[in-house]
This record gives C-alpha cells, sequence and structure tokens, in this order.
C-alpha cells in the first residue's frame, strides 16, 4: 500500500526513503536488544535494478525511484544518520558503512517472488513465470530453477510486449484504443491493457455510462471519497474502484446508484469475462514462447480477482484452449508474501550473488553459518529455501 500511495504520488520520495528506513531502524533495534546478529537485508523494489551496484536502472516511469538512483547507497546513509554506527556494528558483521552498504541487496519484486516459489514449490517448478500485475505488469522468469537476469538485467518486462501492432484492437466488438505504457511508449502493451489503468480503460470502453454511475455510487462515501483525493476520473483508478467493488459484493449503496442491481452485476459479469480474456493473451504468448508449464500470479489484481467466479472461468477456459501442448494450472498467491522471502534469499542466491558481486571468490553463507543467527521462529523456512538454492545451484 506504501509504495501504491507513492506511486500515485502521495509520498514524496523522501517520505518513501523515511518510511522505509523507520521500519528497517525498528528492525535493528529490536535485533539489538534482543543480542541478535543481522547478516543482510533484502528489499524487493518496483521495476528494474542493476544488481552490482544497487542502482535503479530508470527502463520504467511510475516507480518510486529516479533514473540511476543509488538506491543502497540512500539506505545505507539514512541507517547510519538513524542508528549510529556503533549500533549498526553490534548488530551487523561490519566495520563501516561502505561495508554496511554491501549488506543491502535490491532486486525487482517479480524476480524476488520467483525466487521464493522456487524453494516453496520444490523441485517440480523447473521452469516458470512468476507474474505480477497491479499498476504495472512484469514478471520472474526461471529457467533450469535460475532465476534469469538477461543482459542488462531487465529479464521478465513482461508488460512492455505489444500484442498489437495494428491501428486498433478488437474485443469482440468493442475497439480498444492505444494506451501509454509506464515505459513511456504508446501502443497496446500488455501492461497498458491488463494493469489497473488497463482494467478501467476497459470498462470504459464497454459501457462509459454505468461504469461513472459506478465511480459516483464508490464515492458517494465521504470517508472513501477522501480516500482518492482528487484523482477521479483517471483510468487508474477508476480499475482500483472496480476491484474495491468486484471484492466486496454490496460495496456501493444502491440508493446512489440510478440503475438496476441486475444492470450493476450483469455489467461487471462481461467485464470480467472480457477482461480474463484479455489476461489469458499475454500469459499465453509467455508460456508458448518460453514453453513453460508453470505459471505463479500475484500482485493486486490476481490477489483481488482469485475469487470472482466470472474472471476465473474465461481465463482459465481461454489459458486451456490456447497454451500449447500442455495443461496449465495458475497459482494465485500473495505478492507481499512472496516478495519479502524472496528479498530474504537474495544473498543465498549464487545466482544473484554472482552478479552482485562480479568477479569475487566471496561465497554466500551457508545454512549452518546462519542458523546460529536467525531466530528460532523464521529459522526452519529461511535455511529449507537457502538449501534448496544451493542445490540447484550446486554447478555454479
Amino acid at each position: 500500500m506504501f509504495l501504491k500511495e507513492a506511486v500515485r504520488g502521495h509520498y514524496s520520495r523522501a517520505e518513501m526513503y523515511d518510511e522505509l528506513c523507520e521500519v528497517l531502524q525498528k528492525q535493528v533495534e529490536r535485533a539489538a536488544l534482543h543480542n541478535l546478529n543481522v547478516e543482510s537485508i533484502g528489499i524487493a523494489v518496483p521495476g528494474g535494478v542493476v544488481p552490482h551496484n544497487g542502482h535503479f536502472n530508470g527502463a520504467v516511469g511510475g516507480v518510486p525511484f529516479e533514473a540511476g538512483e543509488f538506491v543502497s547507497q540512500t539506505i545505507t546513509d539514512a541507517l547510519v544518520n538513524r542508528c549510529g554506527m556503533p549500533l549498526l556494528q553490534r548488530v551487523f558483521p561490519v566495520r563501516d558503512a561502505e561495508s554496511l552498504m554491501q549488506r543491502i541487496h535490491l532486486d525487482n519484486d517479480a524476480r524476488c517472488a520467483a525466487r521464493w516459489l522456487i524453494t516453496e514449490q520444490g523441485p517440480r517448478w523447473a521452469d516458470f513465470v512468476c507474474l505480477f500485475a497491479g499498476t504495472g505488469v512484469g514478471s520472474g522468469l526461471v529457467f533450469d530453477r535460475r532465476v534469469s537476469y538477461g543482459a542488462k538485467f531487465r529479464a521478465g518486462e513482461v508488460g512492455h510486449v505489444d500484442l498489437n501492432m495494428g491501428d486498433e484492437l478488437m474485443l469482440g466488438k468493442m475497439a480498444l484504443q492505444r494506451r501509454k505504457c509506464s515505459c513511456g511508449t504508446k501502443g497496446y502493451h500488455f501492461e497498458s491493457l491488463v494493469g489497473l489503468g488497463g482494467l478501467g480503460h476497459l470498462a470504459m470502453a464497454l459501457d462509459h455510462g454505468i461504469q461513472k454511475d459506478i465511480e459516483r455510487a464508490y464515492v458517494s462515501d465521504p470517508q472513501r471519497a477522501a480516500d482518492l483525493r482528487a484523482e477521479l476520473g483517471s483510468e487508474e483508478v477508476s480499475g482500483m474502484i472496480l476491484l474495491e467493488v468486484l471484492r466486496r459484493p454490496g460495496l456501493l449503496d444502491l440508493d446512489e446508484f440510478p440503475r438496476s442491481e441486475e444492470d450493476l452485476d450483469e455489467h461487471l459479469q462481461r467485464l470480467m469475462e472480457l477482461y480474463g480474456q484479455l489476461f489469458c493473451v499475454g500469459i499465453t504468448a509467455i508460456l508458448d514462447a518460453l514453453d513453460l508449464p508453470y505459471v505463479g500470479l500475484c500482485g493486486t489484481i490476481p490477489e483481488y480477482l482469485h475469487g470472482n467466479q466470472h474472471f476465473q472461468r474465461s481465463f482459465r477456459q481461454h489459458l486451456a484452449g490456447n497454451v500449447m501442448g500442455t495443461i496449465v494450472d495458475p497459482l494465485f498467491g500473495n505478492m507481499r508474501e512472496w516478495g519479502w522471502r524472496g528479498a530474504a534469499l537474495l544473498p543465498r542466491d549464487p545466482g544473484y550473488y554472482i552478479r552482485r558481486f562480479p568477479g569475487s571468490t566471496r561465497q554466500p553463507f551457508t545454512a549452518s553459518e546462519r542458523r546460529s543467527a536467525t531466530p528460532s521462529s523464521a529459522r526452519e523456512q529461511a535455511v529449507h529455501g537457502e538449501e534448496r538454492l544451493n542445490e540447484q545451484h550446486s554447478d555454479t
């Protein structure tokens, strides 16, 4: 939620760092209080990160970092100012700020989620894609149980694949308009079609009038109107409102809705049938092109629509009919849980480690080294994931 608010401009960049570093400060103080040693900090971030120097690569817009921003340095400086080096040296095995920065690891959030699925799903999931869909759309790609980074650390940016090179995209009898993607290009990118803004655009194209009635009924509640601030009218906010209405039947005050409840249900059902079909198009292209038998889905949109029968029926029907040679059963999950667990495993993943420290002979910490410093409540799960990662990279 915090990062979503930052993307929408409700938090300044400085406020975002303050919030993040306040959380980290509390964890450092907690570790010191309980006499715990912390080996590293793992952070999952939206967009692209250059692993070896902790810079944001600026490949896409709409994220709370600037192109080329030295994220790990900024976090290090803030922690030193907040905690002081003596406290940090008690908690981390570091000498100074520079060595602390080497203990801060960042990676793309979808890649972090994919990293966790490697450990969680076991050897059967050797090749798969973990797709995130929210304000933006991205993925973590895994081949032979290794997270893929690509030549410029941008592997998995599937949201920017153009799904239609023509002048218009027809969905049934309905024409969808080109939309500007976070990469700056206007077209029919997967992200611009199925991200939050794409969902709002689809609803407007399906029936502009009823969508506006839904939004007016939604903001008839003063608290919801205040939460949206001055943003009503954007397609992204339209998408967010729809997700809330779809997840919570009965949310709208029908006294404020000038149509019948049957009209509302019919509109939402048709919208989900079309959206499920559209959502499937990009995923099918990924699965077929890369010959992947498994897909994990996370992020705001899959999490909200997981229980929607109309979306599920349409999505699974089109998935079954369009993926070649295999039956794919998508796994729905929670981005926050998958992401932080995958971020915690960053320094244990040799595939990440050789990119974080190019040419270094230093190896990731072993499971036995970590056990002595890991609280018992989290130790078993974290070490279990670490051992699986080390097994899959034993030939590296």
